[in-house]
């Protein structure tokens, strides 16, 4: 009973978070979708004139398919290694709990160095939109 009602509840568990993961995913594409059409809408002439429409058409639609596509299928591995790093620390400072000190180095290390990589991998990302935006 021990190992199969381990099972069953991983299953189970397995399935409630996928689940749920598919609908927070799409109530926020919506969400998304209506922030970025808000942000075009409510942007100056200046920006229009500035940026052609196939630029702004181009980046607006990939940037819908990446998170109609992308999206589904990161959040639940997101959550599953989430879920698993955490489980794993928490086991590691519950044996040894000078491990905590290490955890907090390594975290504050990991949010530093992560934030120059957003920085650089948002802007290839912009630059790449451009250079397979239309000419018109």
């Amino acid at each position: 009973m021990g190992y199969t009602g381990l099972s069953m509840f991983s299953i189970v568990l397995s399935l409630v978070t996928n689940l749920s993961a598919q609908l927070v995913t799409l109530r926020s594409v919506k969400v998304f979708h209506n922030n970025m059409l808000d942000t075009i809408v409510q942007c100056p002439m200046r920006f229009f004139d500035a940026n052609p429409i196939g630029r702004i058409l181009n980046r607006f639609s990939s940037d819908m398919g990446i998170i109609d596509k992308k999206l589904p299928v990161t959040v639940p591995v997101l959550l599953r290694f989430l879920m698993l790093c955490i489980t794993a620390v928490l086991v590691d400072v519950f044996v040894t709990p000078y491990f905590l000190i290490v955890v907090v180095f390594v975290a504050a290390a990991y949010y530093y160095i992560q934030s120059f990589f957003r920085c650089s991998s948002r802007e290839l990302q912009r630059l790449d939109s451009i250079t397979k935006s239309p000419i018109f």
